[in-house]
């Protein structure tokens, strides 16, 4: 198998496995969030600013249309001084994660696939 066919298999490869690899890598990104959010409110300061966290999730490639409708659960959890959930972040970031049944698995298994410190 030449190099380039190789390649072509990779590409393919992740085209169709491209819904979980988004799936895994928001997941990634609202876990470090709630970290940052949980910390921040142990140690009383300010918590990240939703809309730095919304363009690091496009500096990731992750597209969304409904990054308002995260913007404002981000800031309902300021105001209410709450940490946010993971799924939540998720599920309103992809909408059509819960159609693929990757949200319900999240919200039954918080900690599925989580990094451990």
């Amino acid at each position: 198998m030449s190099l380039a066919s190789l390649a072509r298999r990779v590409r393919a490869l992740e085209r169709r496995l491209a819904p979980e690899l988004a799936f895994v890598k928001m997941r990634q990104l609202a876990d470090d969030l709630c970290d940052d959010w949980e910390y921040a409110l142990g140690m009383d300061c300010s918590t990240p600013e939703p809309e730095r966290f919304i363009q690091r999730v496009a500096h990731n490639g992750l597209m969304s249309d409904s990054f308002g409708r995260l913007k404002r659960y981000l800031e309902r959890c300021q105001e209410e001084k709450r940490i946010p959930e993971v799924y939540e972040i998720v599920r309103s970031t992809l909408e059509w994660s819960a159609h693929i049944g990757l949200i319900s698995i999240l919200r039954e298994h918080p900690d599925l696939g989580r990094a451990r410190s």
